[in-house]
């Protein structure tokens, strides 16, 4: 998938989103009118600074994290 590609979804979901890396892209593309959520296993600063972003971050990986209309799944 190239960056043209990634850049037309409109609703993208991080499973483990608060590790540097993809905090970091969450940060990049909900910059870029994506919407954002996400998902990891423990609440810390990382999540803070996200929601403060409006991405919606689940504590705990479960299927029903991720909503219906999600285009895209991110994991590490």
């Amino acid at each position: 998938m190239d960056n043209k590609e990634i850049l037309n979804k409109k609703h993208i979901h991080f499973i483990g989103i608060c590790g540097i890396s993809m905090s970091s892209l969450a940060l990049l593309l909900v910059n870029n009118n994506i919407k954002i959520t996400g998902s990891d296993i423990q609440y810390n600063q990382i999540v803070k600074d996200l929601r403060t972003k409006k991405i919606k971050v689940t504590i705990g990986h479960c299927e029903n994290n991720i909503e219906k209309d999600c285009d895209l799944v991110v994991y590490t």
